[in-house]
């Protein structure tokens, strides 16, 4: 600890050391005071070989290295690089540069996380709408988040009359009567094109007659869900999903005739019973893609496990589902050689295209569908490791 005065004494040596005598004229202004030097330090002459002779050009030659010596240092971060964490892998078991021709390009997979988040970030600064949009009328009440069947019937336009009114006493009965079920109304699109009678005795005819048009994912619907709600109703979707796949015929042949590695030709025609099949109803139409990708909107950024988890299966039913249409496509060459993902064009979803049936789609519209909910599930919840499940899918 310094005395009384003492660091006044040593500001005040440091001034005049600095300031030239008055007696001397040839001394330049602002000479080094002496005690700062305490070794001598030699002027290093123009043919300087690098081999100090003495201490005093050791200390020249350090002196000089420290000014050549940068002012700051870089340091690798301890995290990877964006590049890095955005660069498509090639798929194990192909030549490097190559991908299967069934997944999206690789520009693709780097561009929608970043307009998937943006989306996501702009939508989050404005919702819920204040004020609150008028529901529309002509929808019926939102179900419960839990409600299975409920949001069955909700999202696929059948009457939803039985759960909007109050049952009368005495009525339970025959409501239950008429009431379609879940399964019921999922097996619905398997039978249009039968003549067969329902499970409650009800002809295919008086079932269709009961569903209406496909219900959208409006603003004002979608505003009175919060975060967990969605997350339970895109439970319901990976369900019906991965029911709609397990309930649809196996797409491999069950044939040698039918062998995608046979074209077709004059020399080896499709079989009679191969060309009468008719087409399986399509487990993943547009208008569930339209309300997962709504619902995935308006979810938290973090969620619980058990939330993770679901997004999780939901994505691993829409691999599911791609994983299907594509084997069915190969084998009802639907894909042949130079096929590539969107070389045939998109279809543009209108209310007149939407609701003409559940017939099966092209292999672009279902695999594109499908590629969407897999990447903005692995891009709003850094679940990156789904891509890997989906490469392996497709080696």
């Amino acid at each position: 600890m310094p005395r009384p005065g003492q660091q006044a004494a040593r500001r005040k040596r440091a001034r005049v050391s600095t300031t030239p005598a008055p007696s001397t004229n040839q001394e330049e202004p602002g000479s080094p005071n002496p005690r700062a030097r305490c070794l001598p330090v030699a002027d290093l002459p123009a043919d300087f070989d690098g081999v100090p002779e003495d201490g005093a050009q050791y200390l020249a030659m350090v002196m000089r290295n420290n000014e050549e010596l940068p002012w700051s240092t870089r340091m690798e971060g301890w995290t990877p690089a964006v590049e890095n964490e955005t660069e498509v892998r090639p798929d194990s078991g192909q030549p490097a540069g190559t991908r299967h021709m069934a997944l999206p390009q690789g520009s693709w997979e780097v561009l929608f996380p970043l307009h998937f988040q943006n989306y996501r970030k702009n939508l989050a600064e404005s919702w819920p709408p204040s004020p609150p949009l008028p529901y529309p009328q002509e929808y019926p009440p939102l179900p419960e988040a839990n409600r299975r069947s409920e949001w069955y019937m909700f999202i696929n336009g059948y009457s939803m009359e039985q759960y909007s009114k109050p049952l009368q006493r005495g009525t339970k009965g025959k409501e239950r009567a008429f009431e379609l079920t879940e399964e019921e109304a999922m097996n619905e699109g398997a039978s249009d094109n039968q003549n067969a009678q329902g499970a409650n005795g009800e002809s295919s005819a008086e079932l269709k007659g009961k569903r209406g048009k496909h219900r959208e994912p409006l603003v004002s619907v979608v505003q009175g869900l919060n975060s967990n709600e969605a997350v339970r109703i895109l439970s319901h979707f990976a369900h019906w999903l991965t029911e709609s796949i397990t309930q649809l015929p196996p797409p491999f042949p069950t044939s040698p005739e039918l062998l995608p590695t046979q074209p077709d030709g004059p020399m080896n025609p499709p079989s009679p019973a191969s060309s009468s099949t008719a087409r399986p109803p399509n487990p993943f139409p547009p208008h569930y893609a339209q309300w997962i990708l709504a619902l995935l909107m308006i979810v938290d950024s973090h969620l619980s496990g058990g939330q993770i988890s679901t997004l999780r299966d939901l994505a691993r039913a829409a691999m599911r589902v791609a994983g299907w249409r594509w084997i069915r496509g190969v084998v009802a060459r639907d894909v042949s050689e130079g096929w590539k993902l969107g070389g045939q064009g998109w279809r543009l979803v209108t209310a007149s295209t939407e609701n003409e049936g559940d017939e099966e789609e092209n292999v672009d519209e279902m695999l594109a569908r499908c590629w969407v909910v897999v990447h903005a599930v692995v891009a709003g919840w850094a679940q990156r490791d789904l891509l890997d499940d989906l490469e392996n899918l497709f080696k």
